[in-house]
């Protein structure tokens, strides 16, 4: 039997542009229903900050993980801050995510798993599981952890090779960043991110470093500006249940 991981790479071997990544969000949809027992979605990140189903196991599964998006709070927004996996029971009397929490467990989700699809510097996306009983625990995590860093390296592979640069974003800063270098410059949505990532590794730096850099104090990047908001993006710390 062959492990969820080679399972992505065997999905996406010699599979053609954009339709690869598309086959390896599939699969790591599937990895992860195999491995827990539950259901699965996998989002991804995009320009100016946008994310996108790549896939679910149920229309209604890619909508609730999508909705924590649209709502800006919920266990996957918490685990691309954190950049980690993480897990969370009692999905309905969540006071951490109102809101979503109250949709989630309207759709009969009691229990979720989410993992940030990430390499250094770089958010491609989530994957997260869910489930109807409160099933899910730190063996979920155990579970979905490697398969999202598997899934993680394959996706930037899969992103280099056919040239869908569109799915780059980093975290809010670095789409506020692309904002500001594509408003001053007129730069597209590519060449600004691009800039930022050459700043980067030229200063040995990361992304969200360089990012905050020029969105806070817009001195560090040429012909930088200032944010719109002004504002310092901080990032919530508080241990996670």
């Amino acid at each position: 039997m062959t492990s969820p991981q080679a399972d992505v790479v065997g999905a996406v071997a010699g599979v053609p542009d954009r339709a690869a990544l598309s086959s390896a969000a599939t699969r790591l949809v599937d990895g992860a229903m195999n491995a827990t027992g539950a259901d699965a979605g996998v989002l991804l990140l995009r320009c100016a900050g946008r994310w996108d189903m790549a896939a679910a196991s149920s229309v209604g599964i890619g909508w609730i993980d999508l909705e924590q998006h649209r709502l800006g709070h919920g266990p996957g927004v918490y685990a691309v801050r954190e950049k980690r996996a993480l897990f969370a029971t009692g999905i309905g009397d969540d006071q951490r995510w109102p809101e979503w929490s109250r949709l989630a467990n309207r759709r009969g989700v009691h229990a979720v798993t989410a993992a940030c699809l990430h390499t250094p510097g770089r958010v491609l996306g989530t994957l997260s599981v869910y489930a109807e009983k409160a099933t899910l625990g730190p063996d979920s995590v155990q579970a979905v952890a490697p398969l999202a860093d598997w899934g993680a390296a394959i996706l930037e592979q899969l992103i280099t090779r056919t040239g869908c640069h569109e799915v780059v974003d980093d975290s809010p800063v670095v789409a506020e960043a692309q904002r500001l270098l594509m408003e001053r410059h007129g730069l597209s949505a590519r060449n600004a991110l691009e800039l930022l990532q050459c700043y980067a590794q030229e200063g040995g730096a990361d992304l969200i470093e360089v990012a905050e850099r020029l969105v806070v104090t817009c001195d560090r990047v040429p012909g930088g500006g200032t944010s719109h908001s002004g504002r310092r993006h901080d990032v919530d710390h508080r241990p996670f249940a």
